[in-house]
Formats: C-alpha cells, structure tokens, sequence
C-alpha cells in the first residue's frame, strides 16, 4: 500500500512562488494526484490552520481524501494516522521544502521507520531557492528517496 502525501499545497504559500512557477507546481502536483489515484495509491493532504488545497490541484482533490489541519510544521494527527497503516512507501510533495515538506518527511520516518519515503524534487519548492537546495541536500543526507520526475 502507498501513500501520496500533499504538504501544505495552498493559497497563502503559492502566492510566495513566482507566479509561472506556481502554475506548473500546480499543474504536475494534480498530474501526479490523477495518476496516483488510477495506479490505487491513496492521497492525503496536511493544509495549515485555515488553508484550503489550492488550485487544479484542489480540483482533484477527492471527499474521500484525507485532509489533515495543523497548527505546526509536521501533523501530528497525520503522524496518529500513519501509525494504525502498513505503507511500504510514502511519496511527498508540496510546500515548502525547507519548513513543512522537511518536518513531515521527518515524521513519517518516525511513524512509518521501514517505510520508504520519497521526496519528488520536480514537485516540491520554495520562496528561497538556496534554503530549497540545501533542504534537498538534508533530505537526501537523511536517508530520504530523492527523485526528479
């Protein structure tokens, strides 16, 4: 079982994003929701307090999705969550890297420690690309899958 995980993907960050960058951001992340919903991965969303799921990437959003508020960087109802499940990989996308992607990466290893977490550098960003680069390169010097697809 896999999961595919949206981090923080909404209005108030994307505005941070140069505006043709968001799009695009925005087009591959509801690409990559449409795909993983044919291939039967589920797909959940973390949105911090007052967030909504932002754009084509809101349009693919389902009801049956799960959406998971939160106050702080990582989502500790998401970490509850991913404890009662047996995914043999999580793959996670959103915003920003250097903050919230990070902290919940790092959550889902401690909720999940044998579980393979990928980190989809060609869907995640930030509004500082030094500190997006040297997320990257945390990341990877973590342990975490690191892909560009």
């Amino acid at each position: 079982m896999k999961l595919f995980l949206v981090v923080d993907f909404q209005k108030t960050l994307v505005d941070a994003l140069p505006k043709d960058a968001a799009s695009d951001l925005d087009k591959r992340i509801a690409e990559r929701v449409l795909s993983c919903r044919y291939n039967g991965t589920d797909v959940a969303f973390t949105l911090g307090s007052g967030g909504a799921v932002f754009g084509n990437t809101a349009a693919r959003k389902l009801m049956c999705d799960m959406v998971f508020e939160k106050n702080s960087l990582p989502s500790l109802d998401l970490a509850d969550y991913l404890r009662q499940k047996e995914y043999s990989q999580v793959e996670i996308c959103g915003l920003m890297s250097f903050g919230a992607v990070i902290a919940n990466a790092v959550m889902v290893r401690s909720a999940l420690p044998g579980t393979e977490i990928i980190i989809n550098e060609s869907l995640i960003s930030a509004d500082d690309e030094k500190l997006h680069r040297e997320a990257l390169d945390i990341m990877r010097a973590m342990g975490f899958t690191v892909i560009h697809s």
